[in-house]
């Protein structure tokens, strides 16, 4: 690793606390879809499935707690002196110059905020986790490395 090459990783802690209300609200509308074909049924309540019911949304949720864990591992974003590297929304990791930064944007995907970025002969953008877990200082280095002038970090102080 380069001495002035800065790591950044996701907190998979802040992106949990950013989608609870999403798996709060899932787990409700599952609660009360299979307890109304329980009642068209007339098997209502039927106990031996409230067990599965009540189980599987927490279950799903740790898997994918442990996946964004791992993900966020493998996948740093990384700043040095020249470019970013990032990975687009399809997980391809990809090295870019801070001069061939286009546009950069929040988008948010289910409330969740990530920064998009487009580049110069590119057709998919890079995204960058808002979650990560030093954001103030990826603020910082980005502002140091690319210029304060740099439309990536023009957008990185309005978060």
């Amino acid at each position: 690793m380069d001495a002035q090459e800065q790591v950044f990783r996701s907190d998979a802690g802040r992106y949990f606390r950013k989608t609870l209300w999403l798996v709060a609200a899932l787990q409700l509308i599952v609660i009360l879809a299979v307890a109304l074909a329980w009642i068209r049924l007339g098997r209502f309540p039927d106990f031996p499935s409230t067990r599965g019911l009540i189980l599987t949304p927490p279950t799903l949720c740790a898997l994918n707690a442990v996946v964004v864990y791992a993900l966020g591992k493998s996948y740093p974003v990384v700043v040095t002196p020249e470019s970013i590297r990032a990975y687009t929304s399809m997980g391809v990791y990809r090295n870019e110059a801070w001069t061939n930064i286009q546009s950069a944007a929040v988008r948010r995907l289910c409330g969740i905020p990530y920064v998009c970025i487009t580049t110069l002969g590119s057709k998919t953008d890079l995204t960058v986790p808002v979650w990560l877990v030093d954001f103030p200082e990826f603020v910082a280095t980005v502002e140091r490395y690319a210029g304060e002038s740099n439309v990536l970090a023009q957008v990185l102080q309005t978060i």
